[in-house]
């Protein structure tokens, strides 16, 4: 009966650490989501801070035609900004399994 109760307390305490340490891995992976969530929110706001200066550049600049210059910086700004946001989604997919 003693080494019946002893095997049982050790199991019990194993299950315990377990416990514990499981927990500390889901905080973990809970604070490396909450990065990157920041990561993706603070992209976004990039991404309007970008449309404004663009706006800004435009109307300083003297081009024959100001809405193309327009495109194709909003176009290589948006493709920069679209690869951050789909590796920071990556990311967050793989923190989620």
């Amino acid at each position: 009966a003693k080494l019946a109760r002893q095997t049982h307390n050790e199991k019990v305490e194993k299950e315990k650490q377990d416990r514990k340490n499981e927990e500390l891995r889901l905080r973990g992976k809970k604070k490396e989501l909450e990065e990157q969530e920041n990561i993706v929110k603070k992209n976004r706001e990039a991404s309007e801070e970008l449309t404004n200066i663009i706006a800004t550049q435009l109307k300083k600049l003297k081009h024959n035609d100001p809405q193309e210059a327009c495109l194709k910086i909003m176009v290589e700004q948006r493709e920069k900004l679209l690869s951050e946001e789909a590796e920071a989604h990556k990311k967050l997919v793989e923190l989620k399994k």
